[in-house]
């Protein structure tokens, strides 16, 4: 029986597909070029890790938390006795957070040159978009305040809103006049005269004094005796 071969010739096209590069951009550096833009320049991949034609780069980044760069909002303060002023302001803009805002610092000051005074107000992460209040207490009666409010981060605080002067209310005086002197003029008449209040001690404007008059009747008796006794 006679066999017949027949060997046919196969044609095989091999293809090479390209890599991804096998090694990063050289020479990376980064600069700063405004308060919120940076620049990024680099050389490109060693020819030998290219592994094909490069089309093109990526640039990662992630901005990472820091201390709030604007202050809160809307702050209006008004005096809610002689002693005490209400404070309220609405949340740094989400943009200018930049992380989870935990609270609050109130700071006022009695002027011309009272003590800075510092008042924390803490919130949490369901409060972040809540405009606040808080009440300055045990203040100086009819005395003008410079009050500004910032936000902080765990990374520090931002910059406070713009310092906003409002006046506690009026209140009686708590010191009386000075210096009283009383001088008799006549069978029926005396002359009462006296410095005013102390400034500190006037909580308000002086709108007038009372004079009170206490009358003290003396009854002399003059007793006789009977001779002989």
């Amino acid at each position: 029986m006679l066999l017949k071969c027949v060997i046919l010739d196969v044609l095989f096209t091999l293809v090479i597909l390209p890599l991804e590069p096998t090694g990063a951009p050289q020479t990376v550096t980064v600069r700063v070029t405004s308060s919120r833009s940076i620049s990024v320049s680099w050389d490109p991949v060693i020819v030998d890790d290219r592994n094909g034609i490069v089309k093109g780069y990526k640039v990662n980044y992630q901005a990472l938390p820091n201390e709030p760069s604007n202050a809160p909002q809307a702050v209006t303060v008004s005096a809610t006795s002689s002693r005490s002023i209400s404070v309220s302001w609405d949340p740094v803009v989400a943009d200018d957070r930049n992380g989870i805002i935990r609270g609050y610092i109130v700071s006022y000051q009695a002027l011309p040159n009272g003590h800075l005074v510092a008042k924390i107000l803490n919130i949490t992460n369901e409060e972040q978009n809540n405009r606040q209040t808080v009440t300055l207490a045990g203040l100086n009666e009819f005395t003008n305040y410079s009050i500004g409010v910032l936000a902080f981060t765990i990374f520090g605080n931002g910059p406070a809103s713009v310092g906003q002067v409002v006046e506690t209310l009026e209140d009686k005086p708590s010191g009386a006049p000075q210096a009283v002197t009383v001088n008799v003029t006549s069978s029926r008449g005396i002359s009462v005269s006296w410095d005013p209040v102390v400034a500190d001690d006037r909580n308000g404007i002086i709108k007038g004094y009372i004079l009170h008059l206490a009358l003290r009747i003396i009854v002399f008796k003059n007793r006789r005796r009977n001779k002989g006794n």
